[in-house]
């Protein structure tokens, strides 16, 4: 686990710098440190494991996406069947009626 610098041992750490080896080296190295702590950092491999992972979870969504877009279409099609069926009965009925048809 690494430790959290608190503003004051950046502090202490800067104006030791500063009289070791002058203002604009001290300056640089400063400005070379985390502001928060090494922990904060992100390696680039990290990134690319994320990267990889994030990969791999989108591959599972266009899947999940593309198989419930194929359930939609079974659902539309199972519709247009059921009421293909119900009109045909309701015109049957309804030549029935018309030319009364026992």
């Amino acid at each position: 686990m690494t430790a959290v610098i608190t503003e004051a041992q950046r502090f202490e750490m800067h104006t030791c710098l500063r009289g070791l080896m002058g203002e604009e080296v001290a300056n640089t190295m400063m400005e070379h440190l985390p502001p928060s702590g090494w922990s904060d950092v992100v390696r680039k491999s990290d990134l690319d494991q994320v990267q990889v992972a994030l990969k791999s979870d989108i591959g599972h969504v266009q899947k999940d996406i593309e198989r419930l877009e194929g359930e939609i279409q079974n659902v539309r099609n199972s519709i247009w069947s059921s009421l293909g069926i119900t009109a045909a009965i309701m015109l049957g009925q309804m030549a029935l009626i018309i030319y009364k048809i026992p």
